[in-house]
């Protein structure tokens, strides 16, 4: 077998191996480590929750209850 590498598997290296050191560097993205990683905690910002919380109860309702309030307004 030839030990030569087909054109398009080299640029394809040169281009992955170019993208590598760019990301090193922080040229594009900032690196983390995986310290950094693991000191990250996922979670809401403050003040994206509100203090009082909205709660959806589930009630039921007689058929006639429904016809009476579905009569008062739209839909």
């Amino acid at each position: 077998m030839p030990k030569t590498k087909d054109p398009e598997v080299l640029e394809f290296e040169t281009a992955l191996l170019r993208s590598v050191g760019q990301a090193v560097r922080g040229e594009y993205a900032a690196v983390r480590t995986p310290e950094q990683i693991a000191a990250r905690k996922r979670s809401r910002q403050v003040g994206t929750v509100e203090s009082s919380a909205k709660v959806s109860p589930s009630i039921r309702l007689d058929v006639d209850a429904i016809d009476a309030l579905k009569a008062t307004g739209r839909g």
